[in-house]
């Protein structure tokens, strides 16, 4: 796909991103890049990441009555 045809903004600056290295890395005018995981996706989370929470007992027991 052309990098003018891309549809993808960096989720940091908002810039249009393209392909560098073949499709493996996604560049945007700013220098903000995403590589391709080995399974050929890109993840475009930034930042520290969610932090762990463990399910509540009522979050097991709403879980259990919904997949019944």
């Amino acid at each position: 796909m052309p990098a003018a045809d891309l549809p993808l903004l960096c989720p940091v600056c908002r810039q249009g991103l393209r392909f560098t290295g073949g499709a493996r890395t996604l560049v945007c005018g700013a220098g903000h890049s995403f590589d391709a995981a080995r399974q050929g996706y890109f993840n475009f989370l930034v930042g520290k990441g969610t932090v762990f929470e463990a399910d509540s007992a009522d979050m097991v027991a709403a879980r259990f009555d919904f997949l019944s």
